[in-house]
């Protein structure tokens, strides 16, 4: 750390306070910190952090000349380090912000499972529905794209900017299916489960490939919706046309976002340190005053845009010849963070628009916890949308 005689030379050329645009690059600083002290040299290396952040390029810091420093380039995913590269997730290769790929060896061509998780999960849980999705369809590569709060403070442009390498990934996907139709490969054919255990992995022939594209996208919480909402609406842009979703999971969510569950779930979010205790309430409500704010001047809530982009037809499609939608909502009348007759009427407004709905309802689960509940339920809802079968269709569990 810095001595508090050199502490004092750089914050007389730094501003002393941190602007309202810096709290989300803050909040992020704090998981970074091995151990608050509340000293000089601490407002330091967060004023560093903040003029870094923002700037990525060369950058001439105008110190006394006795400590002038030259920042050398400096690339922002070398330096805000993903949780997606931690020990849990060692298999992974980070291609963007938060965002990383597992490959398998030889991965089945057009198929891809696509995780975008809750807001501030740890990795340890994000593991355990990786392993899920591996059990089931080992041969296919998952692309995890991790839900953060500097990420859902920032303007949509912004944060469809941090997408684009997910999107790549996707299209690349779908640039596979069209090679394989192109050349009359035979199609991929869809795995038999009807027989098998919730442990039981989809068999599948890795050297096989896919003339249609099998994507599933599973999306956890509100947090995860709005990365989802800003995945869809960007390829949307890019491919002119509607994704096609083999399925698509639904755990916690979609939910109206009020602001005293909003508070919630962002101050549950926050890491464990003394100083998100401290502080973490205050910048939570300045975020969603500033938001609700914004939504009273005539925009829309992200909630609700969510819950639109994911029932609108112009951005998901169905794969197969009948075409049908399918989703499965997963969530618990005993979520305090999500209102479970959110998720209903959502469920019941997807039937109507034509989906094949199924809804697997938890009595006493907390929130993105209900595959720790009942492993066995949740593993056979995963299943069910890899099978792809008609039994979905209205189906209430």
């Amino acid at each position: 750390m810095l001595g508090l005689e050199w502490a004092r030379l750089l914050t007389s050329n730094l501003p002393l306070i941190l602007t309202p645009q810096h709290i989300p690059d803050v909040l992020s600083l704090y998981d970074r910190i091995p151990t608050f002290k509340l000293n000089a040299s601490l407002v330091v290396s967060i004023h560093l952090y903040v003029y870094v952040s923002h700037n990525v390029e060369s950058y001439n810091y105008s110190y006394p000349p006795q400590f002038s420093y030259k920042r050398p380039a400096l690339n922002h995913l070398e330096f805000v380090k993903s949780s997606a590269m931690s020990s849990f997730l060692a298999d992974f290769v980070l291609i963007g912000l938060q965002t990383s790929l597992y490959t398998p060896p030889n991965p089945i061509k057009g198929q891809l499972i696509v995780l975008c998780t809750w807001l501030g999960a740890a990795c340890k849980n994000i593991r355990k529905y990786i392993s899920l999705h591996q059990r089931i369809a080992p041969g296919v590569r998952v692309l995890l794209i991790e839900s953060t709060i500097p990420m859902l403070m920032s303007t949509y442009a912004r944060q469809r900017s941090a997408i684009n390498p997910a999107v790549s990934v996707i299209l690349d996907v779908l640039a596979e299916c069209r090679e394989c139709s192109l050349s009359g490969e035979k199609a991929h054919p869809n795995s038999n489960m009807a027989n098998a255990g919730p442990n039981i992995s989809i068999q599948q022939n890795t050297s096989s490939t896919a003339s249609s594209p099998k994507i599933i996208l599973h999306v956890f919480s509100n947090g995860g919706g709005n990365t989802a909402t800003q995945l869809l609406l960007t390829l949307r842009s890019r491919l002119g046309s509607p994704l096609p979703l083999a399925g698509l999971i639904l755990d916690s969510g979609p939910s109206n976002g009020t602001y005293g569950k909003s508070y919630d779930a962002i101050l549950l979010s926050l890491p464990p340190s003394l100083l998100s205790r401290l502080l973490g309430p205050t910048f939570v409500h300045l975020f969603l005053i500033a938001l609700f704010t914004w939504i009273a001047c005539g925009n829309e809530n992200p909630a609700t845009l969510g819950r639109r982009t994911l029932l609108d037809p112009d951005v998901i499609r169905g794969i197969g010849e009948a075409g049908e939608r399918k989703v499965c909502l997963i969530y618990s009348k005993a979520d305090r963070m999500c209102e479970w007759k959110d998720v209903r009427a959502h469920a019941e407004k997807s039937r109507r628009k034509g989906w094949g709905v199924r809804e697997v309802v938890f009595e006493d689960s907390e929130h993105c916890a209900h595959f720790l509940r009942d492993a066995v339920r949740y593993t056979e809802a995963v299943e069910g949308m890899w099978e792809g079968g008609n039994e979905i269709t209205g189906l209430h569990v």
